[in-house]
């Protein structure tokens, strides 16, 4: 009777689900071949790993003074974008260190996004990725349910690998390709599982509030306190720190930040906006 329920178990929710897990797998296939083809793409800088803000920053200002936003993509294609010096809005993939246009950010085709959409929410939004959440779950059950019935029929987990008869190819190729997708499915499952309650706040995550860090001539070094001198030396005014010489820009990586807001004028009051992988940092 145990037995018999297992089975009717695994067989509905395996009904239930083949045809979303098909479409996922088909335009996750589709995505999938365009996220490679993006990586071929000729914009990525050589030792983008060493680049720091320091190297960056001021030399990319130099050229373009009235930078709005600079944006490192999953590529590590950096974006800008802002106003060129004919006051035209630009937006182009450049390298950090030099300032040259590489290229221009292509807008996906109506195909890409029509399969985006169906990937991620099958058209209908919330209720789509409330139902995409559902179904991993429910193929969470039907890995836990396949499980115990390989388990019943080898007769103890110890056996759960053991040569099994092949009375019948479908059953007998159904059992093996479980017993060796068992933990990718159950990962997938288990993974869509928890973006679906994190996205429903089921589960919630707290957004860690921006670390406000101001630059001054108490936190730079002797080489910022150097230029202050003198800058204030020359100019006869209030000190000013060079970016080069800001302490969190030589810190920081280019390749750990994904999005720099710019202060629109060297107002004080106006902020860096530095999003990172992990954290959100406003300088001033």
């Amino acid at each position: 009777m145990t037995l018999s329920i297992w089975r009717k178990a695994h067989l509905w929710l395996a009904i239930i689900t083949s045809l979303f897990l098909f479409a996922a797998s088909t335009t996750g296939v589709i995505l999938a071949v365009d996220a490679v083809n993006e990586k071929t793409l000729p914009y990525k800088t050589d030792n983008f790993g060493e680049i720091t803000l320091a190297n960056s920053i001021p030399a990319l200002k130099e050229k373009y003074p009235e930078l709005l936003e600079l944006s490192v993509d999953h590529n590590q294609f950096v974006i800008a974008q802002g106003f060129d010096e004919e006051g035209n809005d630009f937006k182009a993939y450049i390298h950090p260190l030099t300032g040259e246009i590489l290229g221009q950010p292509e807008p996906k085709s109506e195909f890409y996004q029509w399969n985006l959409a169906l990937h991620r929410s099958l058209f209908i939004h919330e209720t789509g990725r409330f139902i995409v959440g559902i179904i991993s779950f429910l193929l969470m059950l039907i890995v836990v349910s396949g499980t115990i019935l390989i388990i019943r029929r080898q007769q103890g987990i110890r056996h759960f690998f053991d040569r099994m008869s092949r009375d019948f190819f479908s059953q007998y190729f159904h059992v093996v390709s479980g017993r060796l997708l068992l933990i990718p499915v159950f990962l997938i499952a288990a993974t869509g599982t928890y973006l679906f309650l994190v996205r429903f706040d089921i589960i919630r995550q707290e957004s860690p509030e921006p670390i406000r860090y101001t630059v001054s001539t108490d936190t730079a070094d002797e080489a910022a306190d150097a230029a202050n001198e003198e800058l204030t030396n020359n100019q006869g005014g209030s000190a000013k720190i060079p970016l080069a010489e800001f302490p969190i820009f030589r810190e920081l990586k280019l390749a750990g930040v994904s999005k720099i807001e710019f202060p629109i004028d060297e107002d004080p009051e106006e902020y860096y906006r530095i999003k990172t992988k992990d954290r959100e940092l406003l300088v001033s």
